[in-house]
């Protein structure tokens, strides 16, 4: 449908091409801050405990120095 804007996703992070991992990065900084408003939306908003702890799980290992900059 033409009048659709196109829709991006995440991608399957490839061992083996580069261009392919540097791809998918870009599109992950893209998602970043709606990903992580998401993850407080639910930190805020839910009360079952796993799934606290999974969304703390989640948004720390997102937002870490280690990830964001691997090098």
């Amino acid at each position: 449908m033409p009048d659709q804007p196109h829709r991006r996703k995440l991608k399957e992070l490839c061992r083996t091409r580069w261009v392919q991992r540097h791809d998918a990065f870009e599109v992950f900084l893209d998602f970043l801050p709606a990903t992580i408003d998401a993850i407080e939306n639910i930190l805020e908003n839910e009360s079952r405990p796993d799934s606290l702890t999974d969304a703390n799980g989640i948004l720390s290992a997102i937002t870490s120095f280690h990830l964001l900059l691997p090098w």
